[in-house]
């Protein structure tokens, strides 16, 4: 092979420095998205908490009810209707010009017939919940429905582009706007209908936000030699998605008609605190398809992560989600006042079904990472099969408690997911994440027993399962990762 001309090397410096140059800004500019999205969680949360107080204490267990009938089919709708299109604009490597416009012009079509459709349904939906308000209220979703189809096409456009930081802005100013409405509505006598106008006005604020950095016009006509190909891909990536969506259904068409609005109420804020709590959960869910994909060469890595991955998720939504489940006796009703105090009662069972579920995302990301979507969607299909057979069994034994029981009920999914990782990684190791499980159990069970039970439960289980080598490592392993987190985003800054 022939040496390189002198007057070829300035070339090829050039355009390494160039290299190092733009994979240096990339690096920078996710590391900085990164924290705007990790503000905009924890705003979302603090704004989310605050939400849930005030909105359920002026409401009461039965207005609330009939609003958590009509949220829970309006996030069913969002989450699902899009159809996967604004995942393929994110992710397909090539697009035409015209992209964007086509996904909004189908987006729009969608939305009103999705529009058309709950009018014509409502009052269905309103006998089979028997409020005529749960009725009034989906008449009313169209509009929130239409702007956040609208928005989601900008918004993954800027996602494809990997402004995170932008996004994240674009969120957080949405939802302040959405509780800045609903809040004082719910205060001066709306009721229900305040949080309802505000989805509508968040909606809004994030379409003429998204469209302001990334515009993207509205044409009513469809090329469907475009479509075809995007909504094949949707359909077959979202698939699984949609399943685990019809959790957000379960009050609707479950619990409302079998245990009334008042336990649909009930249960609702009992679910949120959950989500709330386990806010982490939904860090780990994220980075996992990233971060699996880096390691699908490599079995024994893929092994160690998903191991470490389930300690750590035992850890610390075990541990958050025990220690509320000790003390919520005593803070529910101080916050939310004594209607709500029966929502502790099935708090714990909802709360360690979570901490399990959560010890398992990390198979869904390796089985997703290596194109597995299938064997994740029948997981899903397990479990929605489990919590609605048993709610459908249950609740009208039990009442409240059938719900908690059910989500127990669910956790049986979670051996398909294992079935699947070990087939093609082998079998992690369970070790640290079955001890910090049981150390979360004891506490939480012991709370339903009384908070003073729970509440030394707490202190001795983590005390014992602390002195288990493995165990203990877990925590050193997290403090040192922090650390070093911080100190590297020090040195870009």
């Amino acid at each position: 092979m022939s040496e390189p001309k002198d007057q070829d090397r300035p070339l090829k410096v050039d355009a390494l420095k160039k290299s190092q140059l733009s994979e240096k800004s990339l690096k920078h500019k996710v590391v900085k998205g990164g924290l705007y999205l990790a503000l905009r969680q924890l705003v979302s949360v603090g704004l989310s908490v605050l939400s849930i107080l005030v909105i359920a204490r002026v409401l009461g267990t039965t207005n609330y009810g009939i609003l958590v009938n009509a949220l829970g089919i309006f996030y069913f709708i969002t989450w699902t209707g899009k159809l996967g299109l604004h995942v393929y604009l994110i992710q397909q490597p090539d697009l035409p010009e015209d992209a964007p416009e086509q996904v909004l012009a189908f987006l729009s079509w969608m939305s009103l017939g999705i529009g058309l459709a709950l009018w014509m349904l409502a009052p269905a939906i309103g006998q089979w919940t028997q409020e005529p308000a749960v009725a009034d209220l989906v008449r009313s979703l169209p509009l929130p429905i239409a702007v956040d189809f609208a928005a989601s096409v900008s918004i993954a456009m800027l996602e494809r582009r990997l402004a995170f930081a932008e996004v994240g802005l674009i969120e957080i100013v949405a939802q302040v706007t959405n509780y800045l409405v609903a809040l004082p509505l719910v205060i001066y006598g709306w009721s229900y209908w305040g949080p309802i106008v505000g989805l509508g006005i968040r909606g809004v604020a994030m379409l003429v936000g998204a469209q302001y950095l990334y515009r993207v016009a509205l044409r009513w006509r469809l090329r469907w030699d475009f479509l075809r190909p995007a909504l094949r891909y949707g359909l077959t990536f979202s698939l699984s998605h949609w399943v685990i969506s019809l959790r957000s259904l379960t009050i609707p068409v479950l619990i409302t008609p079998i245990a009334g609005l008042e336990a649909a109420g009930l249960v609702s804020i009992a679910i949120r605190l959950v989500e709330q709590l386990s806010t982490l959960r939904m860090v780990v869910r994220r980075m996992s398809i990233s971060v699996m994909a880096k390691l699908m060469g490599d079995p024994a890595a893929v092994r160690r992560t998903v191991s470490r991955g389930m300690a750590y998720q035992a850890l610390l939504i075990g541990s958050v989600c025990s220690a509320f489940a000790c003390l919520d006796s005593w803070i529910v009703p101080k916050l939310f006042g004594d209607d709500w105090l029966q929502s502790t009662h099935i708090f714990p069972l909802i709360a360690l079904s979570a901490m399990v579920r959560a010890m398992f995302d990390l198979h869904s990301g390796a089985l997703y990472a290596v194109d597995r979507n299938a064997e994740v969607t029948k997981s899903y299909v397990v479990y929605m099969a489990l919590l609605w057979v048993g709610c459908g069994l249950l609740l009208p034994v039990f009442g409240l408690w059938g719900y908690g029981l059910a989500e127990l009920l669910t956790v049986l999914s979670n051996v398909w997911l294992h079935r699947a990782l070990t087939k093609i990684y082998g079998a992690p190791k369970y070790t640290a994440a079955a001890w910090l499980t049981v150390a979360a159990m004891l506490p939480i069970l012991g709370s339903l027993v009384s908070a003073t039970v729970g509440i030394v439960a707490f202190v001795l289980s983590y005390a014992l399962v602390l002195l288990v080598p493995e165990v203990r490592a877990v925590p050193q392993e997290l403090f040192h990762a922090v650390m070093s987190r911080r100190r590297k985003v020090s040195e870009i800054s």
